[in-house]
């Protein structure tokens, strides 16, 4: 029958919630592993340079993460 469940179906996804709940509760406010880098395509030249100086090295120093920039596009590689 539509919109019924049945009972396994039923205990399967009260479990999922209860793990969910369960898990949520175990870690409250801890952060997920931070990336060593982050990869950012974008134009080159002029406007390359002046992104890296008006965001990027900001960005490195605050969060500590590297910033890697790609450039010229390559879009078979922004599809995989």
């Amino acid at each position: 029958m539509i919109g019924k469940l049945s009972r396994a179906a039923a205990t399967v996804s009260l479990t999922l919630a209860i793990a969910c709940i369960t898990a949520i509760a175990q870690s409250p406010g801890q952060e997920p592993p931070k990336p060593e880098k982050i990869v950012v395509n974008d134009s080159g030249g002029a406007m390359g340079s002046w992104m890296r100086k008006a965001y990027f090295d900001n960005y490195e120093k605050t969060y500590g993460i590297r910033v890697v920039e790609t450039s010229p596009t390559d879009f078979g590689k922004l599809r995989a």
